[in-house]
């Protein structure tokens, strides 16, 4: 399930970057699919708009 997100770039943390999600205020780790050189121009306190898809099975804290 893909969801509409708008967030605002916390860090990096390994090939993640840390979001703060404006709609629910939740901060999520997300990962690229192209690999980390897709994030490399984000920098903290950057904004950003996106689809963010669970790549995990089922309901985790980390999704």
């Amino acid at each position: 399930m893909a969801r509409r997100r708008r967030g605002v770039v916390r860090r990096f943390d390994g090939d993640a970057v840390v979001l703060h999600n404006l709609v629910d205020d939740v901060v999520y780790s997300v990962y690229s699919n192209m690999g980390r050189k897709a994030l490399t121009k984000l920098r903290a306190g950057m904004f950003l708009v996106g689809r963010i898809v669970r790549c995990t099975p089922g309901p985790t804290p980390g999704w």
